[in-house]
């Protein structure tokens, strides 16, 4: 018998190579643009993500109230501590914030949304949404920042400030927040299956009017980045948007938090021709919005329609809120850099966080002292 040191090597049979899908060459594509971008721009600390951790509760996705939960603003943080975060918050202060779950995600992680309010039956209300593009790391954060201020010193907030319900969602896209930090930075889209295919959704292009119309800057091939789906208002994420909108809440306000134009824009974008009606008053509150962030960090961000500013941003939230939802003030935040793009260091969170606080407060103040409506009405 011949020894194991002395048998014949099989011969090895040459490797099949395996075709690359189209999502997974975009997918790599995009992460290696990433990783030169990175690289050049020195943010391998912003990298240091804080793990993930899922508590499982009959087969669900639940997050874990921690009343020690701190969240310094000095990094960007992965879903499970930013919910953890946010249970710590309500523990502290259940007088003016309810987190609950308003929708689950197509992967079954859950959509939180932060109420802050005295409870007064008469109050107007006001919408924030933040991360609905995944790769715009700077939204949630910055969200968070709004609710932690607001929340932890509402009592001695101005009146232009506790006379309004405030309904903040620092995560409407958790799937697509999670995918951008374990595989594609870059991603752009929800994790929705598409004719089988996880793929996703580009939220933002998903809204009525002017759904995958003419010169949308969409894309009819499920795997590119803007992708709008097949149907509007198709996903869990935009339905829950369109569904809590159109509610009998009294909202007023609208506002989505995106980055990195360093812009203030409202509708509408360019499915039609003509000027919004309310231009004037959404020039004047944007206006306000602007000089507010100017007076609180020298930052300057410019103000206009959506299809001037914004290259084909079709089917854009804040066009569903004001023409189908007929909420009168909608406003897309784009969040600072643009010399750092979708890269935003980690010790710029706080100053977009007190930016956009600055902004929306300055907005209310301006609203209550000019009379604006706080009843949704037609626009």
């Amino acid at each position: 018998m011949k020894s194991v040191a002395g048998r014949k090597k099989k011969p090895q049979l040459p490797k099949k190579k395996v075709k690359e899908s189209d999502a997974d060459r975009l997918a790599r594509e995009r992460w290696e643009k990433f990783r030169k971008m990175e690289l050049k721009a020195g943010a391998h600390e912003a990298r240091k993500m804080a793990g993930m951790k899922k508590l499982m509760v009959n087969g669900s996705w639940v997050p874990v109230k921690d009343p020690t939960a701190v969240f310094d603003f000095k990094d960007y943080y992965r879903l499970a501590p930013i919910y953890t975060y946010l249970g710590s918050l309500e523990l502290k202060v259940p007088e003016v914030l309810q987190v609950f779950t308003i929708a689950d995600s197509a992967d079954g992680r859950p959509i939180q949304c932060c109420k802050i309010s005295n409870g007064d039956p008469s109050n107007g209300a006001v919408w924030i949404d933040a991360g609905m593009s995944p790769c715009e790391w700077v939204g949630p954060p910055t969200a968070i920042y709004m609710i932690n201020e607001l929340a932890t010193d509402f009592t001695n907030q101005p009146y232009y400030i506790t006379n309004k319900d405030w309904y903040i969602v620092p995560m409407i896209n958790p799937d697509g927040y999670e995918y951008s930090h374990t595989i594609d930075r870059m991603y752009t889209k929800n994790r929705s299956l598409q004719k089988g295919k996880k793929v996703g959704v580009d939220l933002n292009r998903n809204f009525q009017p002017g759904f995958n119309s003419k010169d949308s800057g969409t894309s009819q091939n499920p795997v590119e980045w803007n992708f709008p789906g097949y149907e509007p208002v198709s996903e869990y994420e935009t339905i829950v948007i369109k569904n809590i909108l159109t509610s009998a809440i009294p909202f007023n306000v609208y506002i989505t938090l995106r980055a990195y134009h360093q812009s203030i824009v409202f509708p509408y974008s360019g499915h039609q021709d003509e000027a919004c009606q309310k231009f004037h008053m959404l020039m004047e509150g944007a206006n306000v919005m602007a000089q507010a962030i100017y007076d609180c960090t020298g930052q300057n961000f410019q103000t206009g329609e959506a299809r001037d500013l914004l290259k084909n941003p079709v089917g854009a939230s804040i066009d569903y809120a004001h023409g189908y939802a007929c909420i009168p003030h909608c406003y897309q935040l784009n969040l600072r850099s643009k010399q750092h793009k979708y890269l935003l260091p980690a010790d710029e969170i706080k100053e977009s966080g007190m930016e956009a606080l600055a902004a929306c407060s300055e907005l209310m103040k301006y609203l209550d002292n000019w009379g604006c409506s706080l009843i949704r009405r037609a626009v």
